[in-house]
């Protein structure tokens, strides 16, 4: 995911590995701890970037449940639409993958 700052990729890892291994998402306590941050604030902040650049996702109203949707990056939303393409010709711009590959580069599919 190249998007992603270097920071960024680590807590990206941290919390991919950590969900895997628990069964659940790392506290922001947990996060800072495990990149050796000095704050929850930094934790968060890194969380928020991760969320903003399509690399992750947070269940409403849970404090610790992150899906991972970046785990392929740019290519991945890339590949999405070509085969959206196939199958019907042509992009629709409310289709899920458009909108989601819009939000990953940081535009509006509208």
């Amino acid at each position: 995911m190249s998007t992603l700052t270097l920071r960024q990729r680590d807590a990206f890892d941290f919390i991919k590995s950590f969900s895997a291994e628990n069964g659940y998402g790392p506290s922001y306590e947990q996060i800072a701890e495990g990149l050796g941050l000095k704050s929850r604030g930094r934790a968060h902040d890194l969380v928020s970037g991760l969320i903003a650049r399509g690399a992750i996702r947070k269940a409403p109203g849970c404090a610790r449940q992150y899906e991972i949707i970046g785990a392929h990056g740019a290519e991945h939303h890339l590949r999405m639409m070509l085969a959206e393409i196939g199958v019907r010709g042509t992009l629709d711009r409310e289709h899920l993958t458009v909108v989601e590959a819009m939000r990953f580069l940081g535009g509006s599919a509208a």
